[in-house]
């Protein structure tokens, strides 16, 4: 959406109206094409400048209450693990409330407190996809629409969803509520190190205090499956 981003400059524009914009990092590996409606490229050099997009959100007021992050991407997946999401709030050990969305191993792939029936302590490191869907050194195939949701507090509140079906369910009970140190590269899409993501971004929403139903999901891969080549 031009309104959001003209396809120059280092701020995408917020169009929620509650102001939490965007702001490009090491901009000279950041490029924007008017194909396909409009998207940004992300395409980090070998060894520095890793680019990424801040974002103004914190996720701190998301709490226990239900929340999605949506977006619509074409993953460059280089072989070595990519950091697609961050909210990190904590920069040590154990690092708590540390959300973050990774490909590893050709999978999409969580961190420990994303995964966890407490609210206060961490799960597991999850892989939501079973077998790999991404290929190393090349654009994935096709732009995926990816959905995280999480609905309640009850046990399975939790879902992930490509390309509108559902590919894994899991409890996720964090209290988000911690937004010390957040500094640029720990509130991003993409980060400030090897492990950045590359790729084309077309969209992407946070929703705190709305959990998307398959219903929701269903609607939103219908207004945009057109546009991205579905």
């Amino acid at each position: 959406n031009s309104s959001s981003y003209s396809g120059s400059g280092s701020t995408v524009t917020d169009l929620s109206g509650n102001g939490n914009n965007g702001t490009f990092q090491n901009t000279s590996n950041i490029s924007y094409s008017s194909n396909d409606g409009g998207h940004i490229i992300l395409d980090p050099s070998s060894s520095s400048d890793y680019p990424y997009i801040v974002r103004s959100d914190t996720f701190k007021d998301v709490g226990t209450g239900n929340y999605t992050i949506e977006w619509w991407w074409k993953p460059y997946w280089t072989g070595t693990t990519s950091r697609i999401w961050t909210n990190q709030p904590n920069n040590t050990n154990p690092w708590p409330q540390h959300y973050a969305i990774f490909i590893t191993n050709g999978k999409i792939r969580v961190t420990n407190w994303v995964v966890t029936d407490s609210t206060t302590s961490s799960g597991s490191w999850t892989y939501l996809d079973d077998s790999a869907v991404y290929t190393s050194s090349q654009y994935h195939s096709e732009y995926e629409h990816l959905v995280f949701s999480r609905i309640g507090t009850g046990s399975n509140n939790t879902k992930f969803y490509r390309n509108n079906s559902l590919v894994e369910t899991f409890t996720g009970k964090l209290d988000y509520d911690d937004a010390n140190n957040l500094a640029d590269d720990n509130r991003a899409i993409g980060h400030d190190h090897a492990s950045a993501f590359r790729g084309k971004l077309g969209i992407y929403r946070l929703y705190v205090g709305k959990g998307f139903t398959s219903s929701d999901v269903t609607t939103n891969w219908n207004l945009e499956k057109s546009r991205f080549g579905h």
